[in-house]
């Protein structure tokens, strides 16, 4: 009786090595603090010579009709 539910929520950040298609990744860090990450992304990717981008794996014709088949 009496008892509170407490819900604590942590954003956690993921960085990703990613494909053409983004279909295959490798995680590379994750970390709560957005600041440190950017800064060790930035350097991650210089290092690589490669670009910063947002997961957007692209969905084919086949997969668009199936999910909309599913609804």
């Amino acid at each position: 009786f009496g008892a509170q539910n407490a819900t604590i929520r942590e954003q956690v950040y993921e960085v990703f090595l990613l494909n053409g298609t983004h279909r295959r990744r490798v995680l590379l860090m994750y970390g709560t603090n957005l600041e440190k990450m950017t800064e060790k992304l930035k350097n991650i990717a210089e290092e690589l010579g490669v670009g910063i981008v947002k997961y957007s794996p692209a969905v084919s014709e086949k997969t668009m009709m199936r999910r909309q088949r599913s609804r």
